[in-house]
């Protein structure tokens, strides 16, 4: 079996490999010039005019859909450094997955300070992107394609406190378990193991450990 957890970006901070887990919600994610003609500034007022016209006829429908997201639904954290892989899942205001496809990855670059991000490259994608994903009621399944022995359960409701939450649930030692992380220990030319750590519903903690 092989993971092919290998894309990296030329940039020992991306160098990459497989934690995954829960959170809460957050907001999803003119030119000038000298010189125009009057004719050119009267076709830019009228598209700005004509721009701000379509703004004021959104329904009340469009902006209740409007997307949220919860930004940790999963991590991937690696042994080499700090950052981090998080995937990230557009919800509605209902906390109810948004759109068919709503779970995608980004870097949180820890080493170089909290909050910064990046897209993943379309190598990194290649490993760490999402295979399949679908979406039931409030589940989101989906499969990540350097884990495509695996079949992830993002679960998505509103919590006590108001705010969206979500966990994700997997197969563990023959087991269903809430998961609790995803490790990935590295080595100089790939990946030594992945450790995957969850608790049964009877709250007996499983490990399993694959090698690639």
């Amino acid at each position: 079996m092989s993971y092919g957890l290998r894309a990296q970006r030329g940039d020992s901070e991306r160098v990459l490999v497989l934690t995954l887990e829960t959170t809460a919600v957050h907001p999803a994610r003119t030119r000038a010039g000298g010189g125009a003609s009057k004719q050119e500034n009267m076709t830019r007022t009228l598209s700005l005019l004509a721009f701000a016209a379509g703004m004021a006829t959104v329904s009340p429908v469009a902006r209740a859909s409007q997307a949220y997201e919860l930004p940790s639904v999963m991590v991937i954290a690696k042994s080499s450094n700090k950052n981090e892989v998080h995937y990230a899942a557009r919800v509605d205001k209902t906390c109810a997955p948004l759109t068919a496809a709503p779970v995608h990855p980004y870097w949180l670059m820890l080493e170089q300070g909290p909050g910064v991000t990046e897209p993943l490259s379309s190598s990194e994608l290649r490993v760490l992107g999402v295979a399949t994903q679908e979406v039931t009621g409030d589940t989101i399944s989906f499969v990540v394609t350097g884990l495509p022995s695996r079949r992830f359960l993002a679960h998505t409701e509103r919590g006590a406190d108001g705010a969206c939450t979500s966990w994700v649930d997997t197969t563990i030692m023959g087991a269903q378990a809430k998961l609790l992380g995803v490790y990935v220990k590295q080595r100089w030319l790939g990946v030594d193991y992945v450790q995957l750590t969850g608790r049964t519903a009877e709250g007996k903690v499983v490990q399993e450990r694959v090698s690639p």
